[in-house]
């Protein structure tokens, strides 16, 4: 039996441990997307999500210790927001503790967001829409909350334009779609496909050049998260194939922009013949998918690179051969 010195000792390491990470208030904060964005259109509230790395990034931590385990925070932040935390944890003690279905879901939300670093604090509607992005700010609860405040108005001046263009036709109306989306400065895809199909359908004659645009950029995002969906067993593989066949207007049957598609089209096909166990998946379909990527653009560096498409064509006959 460990003596009350010990104990005390033992707990003194324990809150030093919570403390260095900086500990925030677990009941303020949701991990459930769905149930986060229902609770934000209950409360008509906007939704804070932090993407976070909270047992290795050390910006995360310096973020949630003096920010989001503040009093001032706690206090006001949940009177203005739906706190969501997206926690990508690496160490293996802290992914076996992460629920799988809550893992899955953060992986999705980091392709869906495009998120490239962390911390990442985005600004959200009700309906998940991003209105605005920021990070780590040195100054404390209070001064971070003014900032969000400042934050809110990106929404208002985008409702502002929206409401604008709901009373406009034509040219006019696919340009005040396009500058509210513009004043943003967030990824038009996936989260506001809606308002990019509006400017494409207001604007036939393409009079504001913003097709080509666009296209790219629902390219890009299509792309991005096709690739999540392989490792995702929940992923509905049907529409994430409808996607990117629906994308080939765009690529046409040859280049490399074809090529691309058509190799995640077989990735994703492949994960389709079994989604929750990849060492059983049919690689037949994936040799065939990539064979037929290759003929799109034979000469290109995916193709032809160190781990392109044909050393893994190469790698996937070696393997069918030997029965695997």
């Amino acid at each position: 039996m460990r003596s009350p010195l010990s104990l005390a000792l033992a707990l003194a390491a324990a809150l030093l441990t919570v403390a260095a990470s900086g500990a925030r208030a677990g009941d303020a904060w949701s991990h459930d997307w769905k149930a986060a964005r229902a609770r934000a259109a209950a409360e008509k509230k906007d939704i804070l999500i932090d993407f976070n790395g909270s047992d290795w990034c050390g910006w995360c931590q310096r973020l949630t210790r003096e920010v989001f385990s503040q009093e001032a925070f706690l206090r006001a932040g949940p009177e203005h927001f739906v706190l969501f935390e997206v926690d990508f944890v690496r160490q293996p003690e802290n992914v076996q503790k992460q629920p799988r279905e809550v893992r899955a879901q953060n992986m999705r939300l980091i392709a869906e967001f495009g998120v490239r670093g962390f911390p990442s604090i985005f600004l959200a509607d009700s309906q998940g829409r991003p209105y605005a992005k920021t990070g780590y700010q040195k100054g404390g609860a209070e001064p971070y909350l003014a900032h969000l405040a400042e934050l809110k108005k990106k929404r208002d001046k985008r409702d502002e334009l929206f409401a604008r263009a709901g009373e406009a036709e034509g040219v006019e109306k696919a340009r005040l779609l396009h500058e509210a989306l513009e004043t943003l400065e967030m990824p038009v895809f996936p989260f506001y496909a809606d308002v990019a199909d509006a400017i494409l359908a207001a604007d036939p004659e393409d009079t504001l050049e913003l097709k080509n645009k666009l296209l790219e950029q629902k390219f890009q995002s299509t792309v991005r998260l096709a690739s999540q969906a392989t490792s995702d067993p929940a992923a509905d593989h049907d529409a994430v194939l409808k996607a990117l066949d629906e994308l080939q207007a765009y690529t046409g049957e040859t280049g490399e922009k074809a090529q691309l598609l058509l190799s995640v089209r077989a990735e994703v096909a492949c994960a389709q013949t079994n989604p929750g166990d990849p060492e059983k998946r049919d690689l037949k379909v994936l040799l065939e998918g990539f064979q037929k990527a290759v003929a799109a653009a034979p000469d290109s560096n995916l193709a032809n690179g160190p781990r392109g498409l044909k050393v893994a064509i190469s790698g996937l006959k070696k393997r069918l051969a030997g029965g695997q």
